[in-house]
């Protein structure tokens, strides 16, 4: 059996060349006969598939009959049709399944935000980069503006609370103002708890956090990828300054670097969905950003910690030291992004910058 390509180059080759049949079979490399039934075809016949019988065929409506009453499982299916006698392999339950039974795909709505409305925020990985003496795991907090696609990415050796609501005050600034909405992942540092069909719970410090700056948090739907599609782009879009062969000689250069990539980069091409280069449409989209509230929100957390007798402090591996009347007591911790504070009371008693 011949392809509609083969039967419509004999075709060409007897009426434009003038060829005969055997000497077309020689160029198609076909017997004569089988190019002469050709010939005389007006058009091509895909050949009709038959179909043999099969050792399903007569449990065939019993297996319907189980899938109609309850979604069974092919393993489910296999066992329950062997005791009738069905002596076939369980590769036909399968197949058979996947004919009457197609699997569903759920259907999905692209997201669109008007402008000002919605921003999301993600965290990337970035390899490592040296800090002092040693390398550490260099991340990046990207945020991005589902309008315009703008984008602000903020480097950072942690992905606890603090470093988080540390990168986006930055951006806050760099956009020249807040959205409405911030549409975050499923965070740690920001959702305390997930439960699918209940409202999520949110740290009290990002809760409080967004309460200043009057956005509305909003966790993305798990397991719907569709939803953090600017986010997960973004986190892509922002790793190219660091990744497309950029060494970094110190940890100090990792935002300057950023920047840098993000104004000469991905701010003046022209995006694929919106068919403009984001720095254009952010122009327009400024006009519906809310102000930055002034004083800048405090951002630091309080924990209460017991200084040991050796008069040191253990704090995610790192050892700080404190004052002699300390040792024994249970002090007040008060953690920011660059430092952290000891206090006995309302006395402090140590501050050291964060290792």
């Amino acid at each position: 059996m011949i392809d509609s390509a083969c039967f419509y180059q004999i075709k060409h080759l007897h009426v434009h060349q003038g060829l005969q049949a055997s000497q077309s079979a020689q160029e198609v490399s076909l017997d004569p006969r089988t190019v002469s039934y050709w010939l005389a075809q007006e058009h091509f016949r895909p050949r009709k598939p038959s179909r043999r019988p099969s050792k399903l065929d007569p449990c065939t409506k019993e297996m319907v009959r189980m899938l109609e009453h309850y979604p069974y499982a092919a393993a489910q299916v296999f066992p329950r049709l062997r005791a009738p006698g069905f002596d076939g392999g369980y590769a036909l339950i399968k197949a058979y399944g996947r004919a009457v039974r197609p699997r569903r795909h759920a259907a999905f709505l692209t997201l669109a935000c008007a402008p000002g409305a919605c921003a999301q925020g993600d965290w990337g990985s970035c390899g490592s980069v040296p800090v002092s003496h040693t390398y550490r795991q260099l991340r990046v907090f990207v945020m991005v503006l589902c309008y315009s696609r703008m984008m602000d990415v903020e480097g950072t050796v942690s992905q606890t609370l603090e470093p988080c609501l540390a990168c986006q005050q930055p951006a806050w600034a760099c956009f020249g103002g807040i959205p409405h909405t911030v549409m975050v992942d499923n965070l740690k540092a920001a959702g305390r708890k997930r439960t699918r069909g209940e409202a999520p719970v949110f740290q009290p410090t990002y809760r409080d956090f967004a309460t200043h700056r009057g956005l509305t948090m909003t966790p993305w739907n798990v397991g719907k990828g569709h939803d953090k599609g600017r986010g997960e782009n973004g986190v892509s879009s922002g790793k190219k300054p660091f990744l497309a062969g950029l060494e970094l000689p110190d940890f100090r250069a990792r935002n300057p670097a950023a920047r840098h990539g993000l104004d000469t980069g991905a701010h003046g091409r022209r995006h694929g969905a919106t068919r403009a280069p984001p720095i254009t449409v952010w122009h327009t989209e400024r006009p519906s950003w809310r102000p930055v509230p002034r004083p800048p929100c405090d951002i630091a957390t309080v924990s209460q910690v017991r200084a040991s007798r050796p008069l040191r402090l253990t704090v995610e591996t790192h050892r700080y030291a404190v004052p002699a009347p300390s040792a024994g007591h249970a002090l007040r911790r008060k953690t920011s992004p660059d430092r952290r504070c000891l206090s006995l009371g309302d006395q402090l008693m140590a501050r050291h910058t964060r290792s």
